[in-house]
């Protein structure tokens, strides 16, 4: 990827990056306290948002290579990861993969959780 790939990309993370700051608030705000609304609406969002990209490039919808990589890895990437976690899973079950589609689910739940609790720690012992 040269220069213009590169710069596409940032400019493509940094609008998702700030998409997802302000409809992440928005629905915070509107939604009121006690569920992670905001965050839920953003990961909705997302999956809604990359599956429709997929499709049309599934499809043979004309995307070319860079808006793909500008959508999928920069804009959506940007705007949430948990977007590619829903497609690849989704992939693992298109191709009836049961129990790969099912322990990278709960492997990167449980994994996910667990690191968030050793990092919360850890600095909790250190400070």
């Amino acid at each position: 990827m040269g220069l213009r790939g590169w710069t596409v990309l940032a400019v493509a993370g940094a609008a998702g990056t700030l998409a997802c700051y302000v409809l992440g608030g928005w629905v915070a705000r509107t939604a009121g306290s006690g569920f992670p609304w905001g965050t839920c609406a953003i990961h909705v969002a997302g999956c809604l948002a990359i599956g429709g990209v997929a499709a049309l490039i599934d499809r043979g919808g004309f995307v070319p290579h860079g808006a793909r990589t500008g959508l999928m890895v920069g804009l959506l990437g940007g705007f949430t990861t948990f977007s590619a976690f829903g497609l690849e899973t989704l992939r693992l079950v298109e191709e009836a993969r049961w129990g790969l589609a099912l322990g990278y689910v709960g492997l990167t739940n449980i994994a996910g959780l667990a690191a968030v609790w050793a990092g919360y720690r850890a600095l909790q012992l250190l400070g």
